[in-house]
């Protein structure tokens, strides 16, 4: 069975060969090859399992096998009408109906006839008490996607797309394939959330398309929202649909932030899709949420920086990493995933060179303030070796930002700072307000710390400040009443 599946980056695909001589029947595809809308390898494998044998019996049905037949006749559903649906109708829409070589003042009318025919007059055809062919459902499902590309052709409405379009969740993957695929994309986590918002409205709305979705449905939707849990996913509710989810769910649901992300998702989907011609009309997910005021972070004051180093983590490279953040400004992921390459010299300057950043402006030298001279005194390792070698890689971007601050934040909480307003990144609050307090003009420091700079000094000094400046600039910061520790100049290794 393991032939039948296919792993790709968002999924399981089933996948199947058509015997050469029953091509003409699948448009001339040597392979049939559709997403099984599942991360989950069991699930994959059951429904590949049974979409495997349902093939097998159409190829059968289509040899002329009597029984196969009928055995199709009496499985409604069976095959995905869908599928057999929309490649009909794209089949028209781009003129490549067979018209079996006849010259036609209208060919493609001639070449939907001529389909139809080759549907209705297979070996075995039965046909009802007034003569009419019986069809399966695929192939209602092919001749309503020939009438309706042809409909559709002559500018006309089609009469059954509603009842053979794909559900959300097949368009949705299709949409988000689409994403990844975008050549300017950065490798981000951004992937996995958004197939977390399109499998939990895929498990709320079913094998519905996404033309159905109301603005009520998209309500009720939010409001399974606010009562599932914040584990849905994982621990006891790992693969438990959102129904379910929200039945064993106790105590509060997702947060307002939460909400509106994935309502953002789908309204990104139902955008995609609208053009397409999937839907029409307003987007049902522009459901108006409470506004989220979100209290920012706060720069680290004297006091709590005290007691941060005065009860040390255990791991001695957490330290040094906010170390490196509070005479820096540097990001959390951005210290995490340095590598011995981006730590230079020029002009008699050490600095860390920046390359891996959000937008443009995050590309940036940043020199090393004398206060972490230590970290220069070390063995250098490899060029493309980590800095900070122990933070584990985690996610799609494979950054190590994320375990440095799960662990600097186990290490806030064992030092008694319980107060979410202080976080790693509170040390760029510390660092702004020192260049602050010394009237640093914002083009500059702006530049240091991987922010926008505005269209004057963008466009006309693109280059920024010289290293020697730029050095002058980080010097200024200082933690005055801090007893910052002296981490061993030579790394163990």
């Amino acid at each position: 069975m393991a032939r039948y599946l296919k792993r790709r980056k968002r999924g399981w695909y089933f996948q199947i060969d058509v015997p050469q001589h029953l091509r003409d029947h699948f448009e001339g595809k040597q392979r049939i090859e559709l997403t099984l809308s599942t991360r989950d390898e069991n699930l994959a494998y059951a429904k590949a399992q049974r979409m495997a044998g349902e093939y097998k019996l159409r190829f059968m049905a289509l040899e002329g096998h009597g029984p196969a037949v009928q055995e199709l006749d009496s499985a409604p559903g069976a095959m995905d009408v869908r599928t057999a649906y929309r490649g009909k109708l794209e089949a028209v829409l781009q003129g490549t109906v067979d018209t079996d070589g006849n010259p036609q003042e209208h060919p493609t009318a001639f070449g939907v006839d001529l389909a139809i025919d080759r549907i209705i007059d297979v070996r075995g055809r039965q046909r009802d008490e007034d003569g009419d062919p019986i069809l399966t459902e695929q192939e209602e499902a092919e001749v309503a996607g020939l009438l309706d590309g042809l409909a559709l052709r002559r500018g006309q409405s089609p009469r059954n797309r509603e009842r053979y379009e794909e559900s959300f969740g097949t368009l949705a993957t299709r949409w988000l394939e689409n994403w990844e695929a975008s050549p300017d994309r950065r490798p981000s986590n951004t992937g996995v959330q958004y197939a977390s918002s399109i499998r939990l409205f895929s498990e709320y709305w079913g094998d519905r398309s996404i033309r159905e979705v109301t603005e009520r449905d998209a309500a009720e939707f939010v409001e399974l929202l606010r009562k599932l849990s914040p584990m849905q996913g994982r621990g006891a509710l790992k693969g438990v649909p959102i129904r379910e989810a929200v039945a064993l769910s106790e105590g509060a649901g997702l947060s307002p932030t939460s909400i509106k992300r994935h309502m953002g998702v789908l309204k990104q989907v139902w955008a995609w899709a609208k053009p397409l011609g999937h839907c029409s009309g307003e987007n049902p997910f522009q459901i108006k949420l409470p506004r989220v005021k979100k209290k920012p972070y706060l720069g680290w004051e004297t006091p709590d920086l005290r007691r941060l180093f005065q009860h040390p983590p255990k791991r001695s490279d957490v330290q040094e990493a906010f170390m490196v953040a509070l005479f820096t400004g540097l990001r959390c992921a951005e210290i995490a995933d340095l590598t011995w390459s981006q730590l230079r010299e020029e002009g008699g300057v050490p600095y860390f060179m920046i390359t891996d950043a959000k937008t443009e402006a995050g590309h940036r030298k940043v020199p090393v303030h004398s206060k972490l001279s230590w970290l220069l005194e070390r063995k250098r390792g490899a060029e493309d070796a980590p800095v900070f070698p122990t933070f584990a890689v985690e996610g799609a971007r494979e950054s190590r930002g994320g375990d440095l601050s799960k662990l600097f934040g186990a290490w806030k909480r064992a030092a008694g700072i319980a107060s979410r307003r202080y976080t790693f990144h509170s040390t760029r609050k510390n660092v702004t307000e020192i260049m602050e307090r010394n009237r640093i003009p914002v083009n500059e420091w702006a530049k240091m710390i991987g922010h926008e700079v505005g269209l004057t000094y963008g466009t006309y000094s693109p280059h920024g400040l010289t290293l020697g400046r730029s050095r002058e600039i980080i010097e200024l910061i200082d933690y005055p009443g801090v007893d910052l520790p002296q981490p061993a100049a030579r790394s163990a290794a």
